[in-house]
């Protein structure tokens, strides 16, 4: 991982030496100056002559001097040096984005969906934030880790030579303050970290549910429910966070007593040691006591830097993915009518690239098979995966395990662009632009004639609504569909859908926004091939049950897990969610979360 990011950190390899010195010149400086004044005030106690301590005030003088100029210094080659380094990570991490980026671009996002815009522009934004990283990473982690080592390994053998038990002691508590307690605190902080994620992912399910459903819920009386578990989760995320807090200030309180335990110690070791004289014990113990103390507030950042890394972590193993240079052939072409889609026991994970194999999965040992005419609808609430099953069948997400794989009668093919070319439809990601009613439709097939145009804005129950307009079909709507309702844009998006006829037809909640009448005949159309054509592929991602008896399949899937599968008719007579919903009569009510029912393999 740090190899791939080698190439980039070289070009400033001499601006990060330069910090690094001065930062060792910066403790060091620190480290002599109280052990030159513990000497200066234990030996003036003793009150020798003047001459005796002038060379001492002196030193305590230019040490003082020196240690400020040095911190100054420090602060400015440290920041300067991981300022360029940052610099020349965007660059680079730019020009990887835009050669990716090409290849997304054979595919037209605004009807496909596969690679599209808002998803690699989330994945971009990421990466850009992900370069903050590096930032954090070389300034509170690795400059403080060079330091503490260096100054530690000076400091070390000078205090063992004059006491070797002190010195001991003096390296068990370096080891301590700097070795043990970061990892501690790096692996809680990992710890925590994992829990407040799954739950704030919790809770931005709950919260898409009660945004995006909120007149489904609100007809099936289940908005109360979701409230509840938002309510729990807020309440989790806040006990996390007190967790968290008392866990900084654990970490402060042990690294302090920690530090001083070693003074303690030095001084019992220096007491107990024959090494010293009896002129100069008082003298050599003092300066021992105070060295001690201020090599060990060299370790004193290293904890904070153990949790920074922690956090830091899953960032740089994003970018050294990105920055890993794609040398794979371009897969073949596919051609021939398609004959079958097979989706084998797929993992994806929460990071996206599945570089942490401790991150919570997404999709989890998932199973679908998509046929000519076949129509397969995935259920499950804002969360549990609908999306990211889409989105890897369509190529645009990379399985962390498990296998693609697009059957045509001129072979197989793995997944990825291969099925870009076969899959395409509605997704979160499908832009409007600024023109045209008719302009924003013939995106998705610029040949199409009045005839095509009507009937699928006919499909998509949009055109009474076009017509009635008082420019009809040549109304411009603004970019992103501004100046349409949240329905109105969802038929648009969904019409286009329609008009460009895939072999393999994908929709992401395509009945969004829309009336609870409406939108269970919108579904049963959709996933009826008397409607949608008995050659037709359709695979459905829904909140709502109600409108797809005529489907082939139903998957129901919970936190990323196949819990149901079978005809709408099959699991309306077995025990589970989608059985629960049927049987309360809600309509278009959509599943509620996993804590709030008991999830049932049902016919998995």
């Amino acid at each position: 991982m740090v190899a791939r990011l080698i190439p980039v950190l070289s070009p400033h390899w001499l601006g990060l030496v330069r910090a690094g010195v001065t930062g060792v010149g910066t403790q060091l400086a620190g480290v002599s100056l109280l052990a030159v004044a513990a000497w200066l005030i234990a030996r003036a106690a003793q009150q020798p002559a003047i001459d005796a301590l002038m060379l001492a005030v002196v030193a305590v003088r230019g040490l003082a001097l020196a240690r400020g100029g040095l911190r100054y210094v420090e602060r400015i080659t440290g920041h300067d040096a991981a300022l360029r380094v940052l610099a020349e990570l965007r660059g680079v991490v730019y020009g990887r984005m835009v050669d990716r980026g090409r290849d997304a671009e054979a595919v037209p996002s605004h009807v496909s969906s596969g690679p599209g815009d808002g998803d690699l522009s989330e994945r971009h934004t990421r990466l850009v934030q992900d370069v903050d990283a590096v930032h954090e990473t070389l300034l509170r982690v690795l400059l403080p880790a060079t330091i503490t080592l260096v100054v530690g390994l000076v400091t070390v053998p000078i205090v063992g030579g004059v006491a070797p038990a002190a010195g001991a002691v003096l390296a068990v508590g370096l080891l301590l303050s700097a070795g043990v307690l970061p990892i501690a605190a790096g692996w809680w902080d990992f710890r925590i970290g994992r829990s407040a994620w799954r739950r704030r992912t919790e809770l931005a399910a709950c919260g898409l549910d009660l945004l995006r459903g909120a007149e489904d819920l609100t007809t099936g009386d289940a908005d109360r429910d979701h409230e509840t578990v938002a309510n729990q989760r807020i309440d989790q995320l806040a006990r996390i966070d007190r967790r968290a807090a008392w866990h900084a200030a654990a970490l402060g309180t042990l690294s302090q007593l920690c530090s001083g335990l070693t003074v303690v110690g030095v001084l019992v070791a220096g007491t107990r040691s024959t090494d010293l004289g009896p002129g100069g014990g008082t003298v050599t113990l003092a300066v021992l006591a105070l060295t001690s103390l201020a090599c060990m507030e060299t370790a004193a950042p290293l904890p904070e830097a153990g949790r920074v890394w922690a956090r830091s972590l899953p960032a740089l193993r994003r970018l050294a993915t990105a920055l890993c240079p794609v040398s794979a052939p371009p897969a073949p072409a596919p051609s021939g009518p398609f004959a079958e889609l097979l989706v084998r026991r797929v993992t994806v994970r929460a990071d996206g690239d599945g570089t942490d194999a401790q991150s919570p999965p997404v999709l989890d040992q998932v199973d679908l098979r998509l046929t000519p005419g076949r129509s397969v609808v995935v259920v499950g609430a804002s969360g549990s995966g609908k999306s990211t099953l889409l989105r890897t069948v369509c190529g645009e997400v990379i399985p962390t395990h498990g296998d693609v794989l697009l059957r045509t009668s001129a072979g197989v093919y793995p997944g990825g662009a291969a099925i870009a070319g076969y899959a395409r439809g509605l997704t979160d990601d499908a832009h409007i632009f600024t023109t045209t009613i008719r302009a924003n439709l013939l995106l998705a097939r610029p040949d199409a004639d009045w005839p095509q145009l009507r009937d699928a804005a006919r499909r998509a129950r949009l055109l009474d609504w076009i017509e009635s307009l008082p420019q009809g079909w040549e109304t411009e709507v603004g970019e992103l569909g501004r100046g349409l309702s949240g329905g109105q844009r969802r038929r648009l998006l969904l019409a286009r859908a329609l008009l460009s006829e895939p072999e393999i037809l994908v929709l992401d909640e395509p009945t969004r926004g829309l009336p609870p009448k409406l939108a269970t005949q919108l579904l049963s159309e959709l996933v009826h091939p008397a409607h949608r054509g008995a050659d037709r592929t359709v695979l459905l991602a829904t909140h709502a049950v109600a409108g797809v008896d005529a489907a082939d399949e139903v998957l129901v899937l919970d936190r990323g897990q196949v819990r149901q599968r079978g005809t709408p008719r099959q699991l309306s007579r077995v025990p589970g969610p989608f059985a629960e919903l049927r049987s309360r009569g809600r309509g278009p009510g959509s599943i509620p979360p996993a804590s709030q029912r008991t999830a049932t393999p049902g016919n998995q």
